[in-house]
């Protein structure tokens, strides 16, 4: 057992995911209880995109130790990608109760908020956060997406364009300059943010495919 738990470890410190699976499910199976291999196991298929998967590791995990952060913030975007907002936002704010400071839980209560108060909360954290993380594009991101849902395009486009100066290479932001400009009708600036994330996403990557295709959609040409 210790020698494959040795080259899981190995193989995920090096981004190999798919590698690292295998060997984590050979340790489980000789040790179904083993909360190292099965933490990691979940935190590999999280980077693979195996959420289904990923998912029973990581609520195993959770409950091998519930005081993990990371493991609670994989499950915190899982949830939110499945719109399961209440459990996104139960998992953040155990984070939060722990660390005040955590961008990444402030980030997934700014994306599952949804009520006026939940959104006013929301900002006034990330807010709190200003002076420490500011630098970092999705920060901004987070503010800017929080202002939409606010009825504030202007604010909404102001953190965009805050975000896309900070990190020029920011895919996610020249996406949501993009879509923000599409739903506006500006389709030349539109057009000119998906450009942007299609130059600065890596070859190949499903970033730069999806921009491309999100470039095309913003022409007024075939649109209503």
């Amino acid at each position: 057992m210790a020698r494959h738990l040795e080259r899981a470890d190995q193989y995920f410190d090096e981004g190999k995911f798919q590698e690292a699976t295998i060997e984590y499910q050979n340790v489980l199976q000789l040790d179904e209880n083993h909360a190292h291999a099965n933490r990691q196991l979940g935190i590999a298929l999280y980077e693979l995109g195996r959420l289904g998967e990923s998912t029973r590791s990581l609520r195993r995990a959770e409950e091998q130790n519930p005081e993990d952060l990371e493991v609670r913030l994989k499950l915190a975007a899982i949830y939110l990608l499945g719109r399961l907002s209440e459990e996104a936002q139960e998992e953040a704010a155990f984070v939060l109760e722990r660390e005040p400071d955590n961008l990444e839980a402030r980030v997934v209560m700014a994306e599952a908020a949804s009520t006026p108060f939940e959104i006013d909360q929301a900002i006034e954290g990330l807010e709190g956060l200003r002076a420490a993380q500011e630098g970092q594009a999705r920060f901004h991101l987070a503010l800017g997406r929080l202002y939409l849902k606010k009825g504030d395009p202007a604010a909404g486009e102001d953190a965009f364009q805050e975000a896309a100066r900070r990190e020029p290479d920011s895919v996610a932001a020249h996406f949501a300059l993009g879509d923000l400009y599409t739903a506006q009708r500006n389709f030349e600036s539109a057009e000119e943010h998906f450009k942007k994330a299609a130059e600065v996403a890596p070859a190949g990557s499903s970033a730069a495919g999806s921009a491309l295709k999100a470039r095309s959609l913003s022409l007024p040409t075939i649109l209503p």
